[in-house]
């Protein structure tokens, strides 16, 4: 087995194992005691998913400030630290990171994609 396929197995299971550490210890099924503000990050996440995963920061603020109705002075706390969930591409635009993806099969217990498909616009 090669050191990329021990890591990506290392990596589901730690996945996992966060998953069943949240459910012993908040005495329940961790998607449902997600804190507020886990659930607004993860939101407005699954909605730049469904524009592509890539986004003008125009349309960014669109989303977080007039979609979501947050306050402007929230977005920035998506761009900080060492395992941010969005960062800037070269060109400018807004991109999530894989971090992003990570922390949601950790909080909500299923993929950003599988997420993101209760924000999708009804036709």
């Amino acid at each position: 087995m090669k050191d990329s396929d021990k890591i990506e197995k290392v990596k589901e299971l730690l996945i996992e194992a966060s998953q069943l550490l949240s459910q012993v210890t908040e005495g329940g099924d961790n998607k449902e005691q997600l804190e507020d503000w886990m659930l607004n990050r993860l939101e407005f996440w699954g909605r730049i998913f469904l524009d592509g995963g890539v986004v003008t920061e125009t349309r960014a603020h669109e989303i977080w400030e007039k979609e979501m109705k947050n306050d402007a002075r929230g977005y920035g706390g998506n761009f900080v630290g060492k395992k941010s969930s969005l960062q800037y591409t070269h060109d400018g635009k807004v991109m999530l990171t894989k971090w992003a993806s990570e922390k949601c099969e950790v909080w909500a217990g299923k993929s950003l994609d599988a997420y993101a498909q209760k924000f999708k616009k009804k036709a």
